[in-house]
């Protein structure tokens, strides 16, 4: 056995240089708490020079808040629509409001008109020295706030502002203003039609691929203070290559501007993160354990997947092939490596039949083009659609990844392509 690893680690190993490789992320990518993400930024009705502190908004009448002065520019102090809130910015450090920045609104209507923001981007309170201010009209989808962090060059985070749709949300409307209303002590809220949904543009994305591997990584901002390296506090996220599809599983940003990430069967390594998130570099590295990981040595998860090589709905459990070992392949119709895969697929199928089950999990395509693959490829071998369900248990963050596995499902490798099975089966593997 031992023989038959050191085979087996000299083949993974030639096709894996130990090198390291510069990714440069490649602009914002929006995840699913981007997606997901309702939550209001309060506008409040501004009669004076005078605000008060964001920290109680939302709570009872009884919570009196401290008040502040605060410079408004000329052509302002005039307005009659004029509206006042705070944007969440992590490198904001003031007593007053930390970790948000205040801005002005001006024309803060839903007529033709565009209403003008001023962000005290100085974060000073002066509202008179912050250059030009930015604007949204009614009809625009939305505005992108840029807010730059100075304690690193080009450090930046972005907040994207929208209004929220009457027509499709007004119970969201209805019931945010009654909140508001009432527990906003003495502010007055210009209501949640009036005010702006936030969504947080915290995560750069950059493509990484070498001879073997392609995936997408993420950094995440958790903060929002334009900085992707604080330790313990900033993520770091896998996904399909070229996809903003991530896993759910995060991997902190540790010591020395690092990080440890799993694909399945692989550990990597990130360093240099840059401040700014704007590069970084990847090593594979093969002297760490798995922490997000199948266990070799442990039987499989239990799953239930989709036959795709039928015409009717049919299910089968990954338990009906305990009896003999069985080498199970996640891959799609957009994998690279597709013909070469199915081609081993093929040889290990007619060659070691017999001795060996061989699954295919399509995982990527619609359940139409996994059964079309299927049907029309006459693959000979059992082909099955897998979900999100199936590659969260076992861990399938790319595509194309192979799991062998002896009797009884005990997982014997991970990570490993039809070709190098093929090789190890040849010589005397098992």
């Amino acid at each position: 056995m031992r023989k038959l690893l050191l085979i087996l680690f000299l083949i993974l190993a030639g096709l894996n240089v130990h090198s390291q490789t510069t990714v440069l992320t490649e602009g914002r990518a929006r995840d699913k708490a981007y997606y997901r993400a309702q939550s209001i930024v309060p506008i409040f009705l501004l009669t004076s020079d005078t605000i008060e502190e964001n920290n109680a908004f939302g709570v009872e009448d009884k919570i009196k808040n401290n008040t502040r002065i605060i410079a408004i520019p000329e052509d302002l102090k005039d307005q009659k629509k004029l509206g006042y809130g705070y944007l969440y910015f992590g490198a904001a450090e003031n007593a007053f409001a930390t970790g948000y920045i205040l801005f002005l609104i001006s024309n803060n209507t839903r007529n033709n008109k565009p209403s003008i923001l001023y962000i005290d981007r100085n974060n000073d309170f002066d509202l008179t020295n912050d250059g030009a201010p930015d604007s949204i009209n009614y009809t625009d989808d939305h505005l992108d706030i840029h807010l730059f962090n100075t304690k690193a060059n080009n450090a930046k985070y972005i907040v994207r502002l929208s209004r929220f749709d009457y027509n499709k949300q007004y119970k969201y409307i209805n019931l945010t203003d009654v909140h508001y209303n009432k527990h906003s002590g003495n502010k007055t809220y210009m209501g949640t039609f009036y005010s702006f949904r936030e969504q947080r543009l915290n995560v750069l994305a950059g493509n990484y691929k070498s001879a073997t591997d392609s995936f997408t990584i993420a950094l995440k901002d958790n903060n929002c203070n334009g900085l992707f390296n604080d330790v313990g506090l900033d993520e770091v996220f896998i996904g399909n290559y070229q996809s903003e599809q991530f896993a759910d599983i995060a991997f902190k940003v540790g010591k020395n501007n690092e990080a440890l990430i799993e694909t399945t069967g692989k550990v990597f390594k990130l360093t240099s993160i840059a401040p700014n998130g704007s590069l970084f570099t990847v090593t594979q590295v093969f002297d760490e354990p798995f922490q997000h990981q199948l266990n070799i040595g442990k039987k499989v998860p239990k799953i239930k997947f989709q036959l795709a090589d039928t015409g009717k709905i049919r299910k089968k459990k990954i338990c009906k092939f305990r009896r003999k070992p069985t080498f199970v392949y996640f891959l799609n119709s957009k994998v690279e490596t597709l013909q070469e895969d199915t081609l081993y697929l093929r040889k290990i199928y007619n060659e070691f039949g017999k001795k060996i089950n061989v699954v295919m999990l399509n995982s990527g395509d619609i359940p139409r083009e996994a059964k079309k693959m299927a049907i029309l490829g006459n693959l000979p071998y059992t082909c099955g659609i897998s979900n999100l369900e199936i590659d969260e248990k076992w861990y399938v963050k790319r595509k194309p990844v192979g799991f062998f596995m002896q009797k009884r499902l005990k997982l014997q490798y991970s990570g490993i392509s039809p070709k190098e099975l093929y090789v190890l089966l040849e010589n005397g593997g098992k």
